[in-house]
């Protein structure tokens, strides 16, 4: 949703809040950075009482967190080159080895539940820690593996599983830092995505060409992944009240929310039908987000061109474009994100899906553009989007189902491409499905704005006054 524009009083405590609605605001009224507590309202605040500073230590957080864009999605994006490399080692088609990379994607977004569970137990120092640890020997493993099927298990899901754990904390990290500026700050965290494109695909093609065996290229890579340690460090933990904590001065055994109570809310996520369409979305967007960066080659080769490692540079610079412009232009207060968002997916599947009609470089370079801008737009504001429609002490939980959305995405896209290509021996029809299935990600959210007004009573925004 947009910004949510506010008035308040400066001589008293009565406040009138003039808000948009989001789909939970039965739940969210009132947006976090301004609400006002009642003398006598007890809550568990174990998760929810910190303050976002939007500033100060938080910018150092926005760089950990675009190193480990970099350093993670830079060997994801990259996993095109391992493509090929699979199917002439293990003697296997397109669809076995494409098994691989949809594991890897498939896990790290899978994993959301359990990072989201692991930040609130250890926090996100050690969570990013474990995660590092875990990408890291699986990687190593992988060098040593001997089959495909011992692949799918080291660099599909325990690699998988390992990103998973440090991605969360980055950006869970950040939306609990920023407010104002949480779409800036997220838009320049999430750069690190496409800058990984840009070095890592030289890089590996590089080391491709001086090690001849992509084991070798495993192990590095293995080691540069140890640096996220390190960043681990600088998601130190924002200053809360101790867990549990009531406010006010009634008995805590009156304000501690019961056990099945928070059950309900959390099953409450669930039945929200803006979260619902918002997860079957991501679905659709992971079906066919993958498609290019692991099969560029293939539809470049097949129209007699050389330049695909070119091409995913292309991709990787208009992704930092994309990522960083449309992160400055939706925190602007007259921007409706979700609109934006809605249209990078939709021009991104159309332009997937005429892709194989781009029979020379230059067409092919600009497709490859509009990808990378388009898609660094709408991941950028993937979780803005989501912290836009619900609560923020239930963003993480939110985040955690949105992102097992996009696992499954990821499960179902690549090895259903790699059955196309197969079948058709041509990579156009795999592009051609890819394409319609981001336009209905896209599509399908423009429902949202009719479910906030049908749920408004035909109002887009309220007035709500909270006098404390």
């Amino acid at each position: 949703m947009g910004h949510i524009p506010e008035e308040k009083q400066k001589n008293g405590k009565a406040q009138a809040v003039v808000v948009r609605l989001s789909p939970t605001s039965s739940l969210n009224l009132v947006p976090e950075n301004n609400r006002e507590v009642e003398p006598d309202a007890v809550a568990d605040i174990s998760t929810t009482s910190s303050v976002a500073p939007d500033g100060g230590w938080g910018w150092l957080v926005v760089f950990a967190c675009f190193m480990v864009h970099l350093l993670t999605d830079g060997v994801v994006y990259s996993y095109g080159f391992f493509q090929k490399e699979y199917v002439r080692q293990f003697e296997v088609t397109q669809h076995a080895a494409s098994w691989v990379a949809s594991l890897l994607v498939g896990t790290t977004f899978c994993a959301g539940p359990l990072s989201s569970f692991l930040i609130k137990k250890l926090g996100w120092t050690a969570t990013t820690i474990v995660g590092t640890l875990l990408a890291s020997g699986c990687l190593f493993a992988t060098a040593y593996a001997r089959s495909l099927a011992l692949v799918y298990v080291t660099g599909g899901v325990g690699t998988g599983l390992g990103f998973g754990l440090i991605y969360l904390t980055a950006i869970d990290s950040v939306s609990k830092y920023f407010d104002k500026n949480r779409t800036l700050a997220t838009g320049i965290g999430v750069c690190g995505s496409g800058f990984g494109t840009v070095v890592y695909g030289p890089l590996i093609g590089y080391l491709l060409v001086v090690f001849g065996d992509y084991r070798w290229v495993m192990l590095v890579l293995s080691g540069i992944i140890l640096v996220c340690i390190v960043l681990g460090f600088v998601f130190k933990p924002l200053k809360q009240q101790p867990p549990n904590a009531t406010i006010g001065n009634k008995p805590s055994q009156e304000g501690d929310l019961k056990k099945e109570e928070k059950s309900k809310l959390k099953l409450a996520l669930l039945r929200d039908p803006v979260l619902l369409i918002y997860m079957f979305s991501n679905f659709f967007t992971n079906v066919g987000y993958n498609v290019p960066y692991v099969f560029m080659e293939k539809l470049a080769e097949q129209h007699g061109m050389s330049q695909a490692p070119t091409l995913l540079i292309v991709i990787g610079v208009a992704n930092v474009v994309g990522r960083a412009g449309i992160g400055w232009g939706a925190n602007k207060p007259w921007v409706d994100r979700l609109l934006v968002y809605n249209s990078c997916l939709l021009v991104c599947g159309i332009a997937t899906a005429l892709s194989p009609f781009c029979a020379n470089f230059p067409l092919m370079a600009i497709y490859a553009a509009v990808f990378g801008f388009t898609t660094g737009g709408f991941v950028t504001l993937t979780s803005v989007c989501l912290a836009d429609l619900v609560e923020r002490d239930r963003f993480t939980d939110s985040l955690g189902l949105v992102l097992a959305a996009l696992g499954a995405g990821s499960f179902a896209g690549l090895p259903f491409a790699g059955f196309l290509i197969d079948h058709f021996v041509v990579a156009d029809v795999a592009f051609h499905a890819a394409g319609v299935t981001l336009a209905i990600s896209g599509s399908m959210l423009y429902v949202i704005p009719w479910l906030v007004r049908r749920r408004n009573g035909g109002s887009s925004e309220a007035e709500i006054n909270t006098v404390v």
